[in-house]
């Protein structure tokens, strides 16, 4: 049963995306999958892109190998300075989650690497492992490879160009590890005056444990706002539902929400559960709030046992049995959700 509450959260997040069924679902742009790869890839390296031969140098689509010069090896045969790779990119690859990686000269690229023919390497993902990087790297680094690309993403923070910058910012989010919440701390906090550049710093901050961060958070959870999924009937007489995707990273950011486990959280998680118009943002504060089980979230669950969200009255039904340890708030079958929210709400009114 507690296992639903993420996959609520989840599912109602994904829900309101529009993706082609036949399409390989894949990751959000700059939330990539960097420490599953960091783990299973035998080669991992970054550098900068000094040549490349096209094979296929179409308007929508191009293929080819591309030479990269070595400047940090993570994993591998360290001697090689210089490694070809394959790789392809297509215009609209994000949205496929195929060919994503488009290895232009001159730039700057994490890559996660497997052995192909001969002396050259493939991606391990074709739309995930190849990764753009800032050119800055850390003076010196230590530890295991995960550390040691904290410390290189750590360092593109004071990367002149912008877009590197943030790319440098979404890194670290994806990593989620400790030692990068000072130096996301700040860029949080507004002290480099870039509005988009807080927004992720403080998904960073929150994936990386740092609770200090809700404060950043509560307004933009507030303040989300996404549009009601509406019915559209094509020419052919065919009924569609139509909706947008969540903003970024607002929407990653509620996702983050939901995953916090720390006491020092509550009250923050109760008033966006309270303030929040959006349901997947008070879904997702519902759910972490069930999973801690505070005394101080009693009240605001108890009252969001009639939130117009079926999501989130479940959450609150699931927090309040786990708190009250009432039988009448018990419910083993998500089936019967509805039958166990009325009891609980009897039951909760006849305790005041």
């Amino acid at each position: 049963m507690r296992g639903s509450l993420s996959v609520a959260c989840i599912l109602f997040f994904w829900s309101a995306m529009v993706s082609p069924l036949f399409a390989r679902l894949p990751a959000f742009p700059r939330q990539e999958d960097i420490r599953g790869m960091a783990h299973s890839a035998p080669f991992v390296f970054r550098g900068k892109v000094a040549q490349v031969d096209l094979t296929n140098n179409e308007q929508e689509y191009k293929e080819g190998i591309a030479h990269i010069t070595v400047d940090r090896w993570y994993r591998g045969v360290r001697h090689f300075p210089r490694v070809e790779i394959h790789f392809a990119y297509q215009a609209d690859g994000f949205r496929n989650g195929h060919d994503c990686s488009d290895l232009v000269l001159g730039s700057y690229w994490i890559v996660f690497a497997r052995p192909g023919s001969g002396a050259i390497f493939e991606l391990i993902h074709d739309c995930e492992g190849a990764l753009r990087v800032s050119s800055l790297l850390a003076p010196q680094v230590s530890g295991d490879v995960l550390s040691k690309m904290e410390a290189d993403f750590r360092a593109g923070l004071s990367d002149s160009d912008p877009g590197v910058r943030l790319v440098s910012i979404q890194r670290l989010a994806a990593l989620g590890m400790p030692a990068s919440r000072e130096a996301l701390r700040i860029i949080a906090q507004g002290n480099q005056g870039n509005e988009v550049e807080s927004k992720w710093a403080t998904l960073a901050e929150l994936k990386a444990g740092d609770i200090s961060a809700l404060q950043e958070a509560i307004p933009l959870m507030v303040n989300l706002h996404h549009e009601q999924a509406r019915q559209d009937l094509e020419p052919d007489g065919t009924l569609v539902t139509v909706t947008t995707a969540y903003a970024q990273p607002e929407g990653e950011i509620a996702l983050a929400v939901e995953k916090l486990r720390d006491l020092q959280a509550v009250p923050a998680l109760i008033s966006i559960l309270d303030q929040a118009p959006d349901d997947l943002a008070r879904n997702c504060a519902a759910a972490a709030l069930a999973e801690i089980g505070d005394q101080r979230a009693k009240d605001t669950l108890a009252a969001h046992l009639s939130d117009p969200s079926q999501y989130v009255r479940y959450n609150s039904l699931l927090g309040l049995a786990k708190i009250t340890h009432a039988e009448a708030c018990a419910v083993a079958n998500p089936e019967n959700a509805e039958q166990a929210e009325s009891r609980c709400k009897q039951w909760v009114a006849s305790k005041n």
